[in-house]
């Protein structure tokens, strides 16, 4: 069993990867709050930590994109990291979330389950 952290702000629209996920015997704690998945990396051991850094908690708060890139950065020595998210790689970078050092994988959303499910699992087969 592999355990997987998922931060996304709305996390509905992953519902349908996380039964798949689940279905195969991995463990998906799915957050919505940088505070809960923060919190929730301290105590377990996660394979694969996916996170969506929607554009607002990037642009509206520079102590808030500090705190994700904190997360990503710590998560990145232990787990693999994938960002799966709206926002293109030219506008991450620019708030200087950089390959290797805050994720090691991204996926540009949308992106249904079924094509999201095997990428994953490439991910975790890695781990």
């Amino acid at each position: 069993m592999k355990r997987i952290l998922w931060l996304d702000a709305e996390p509905m629209g992953c519902e349908g990867l996380q039964l798949l996920l689940e279905r195969e015997g991995h463990k998906v704690d799915l957050t919505q709050e940088l505070e809960s998945a923060v919190s929730q990396y301290k105590v377990g051991t996660y394979n694969l930590v996916i996170a969506e850094p929607y554009r607002d908690c990037i642009t509206e708060d520079e102590a808030r994109i500090s705190q994700l890139k904190s997360f990503l950065e710590t998560a990145n020595r232990d787990s693999q990291v994938m960002l799966f998210t709206t926002i293109d790689l030219e506008f991450i970078h620019s708030y200087g979330m950089r390959k290797g050092e805050h994720y090691q994988h991204y996926l540009q959303k949308p992106e249904s389950p079924t094509n999201m499910k095997p990428i994953v699992e490439r991910i975790l087969a890695g781990n």
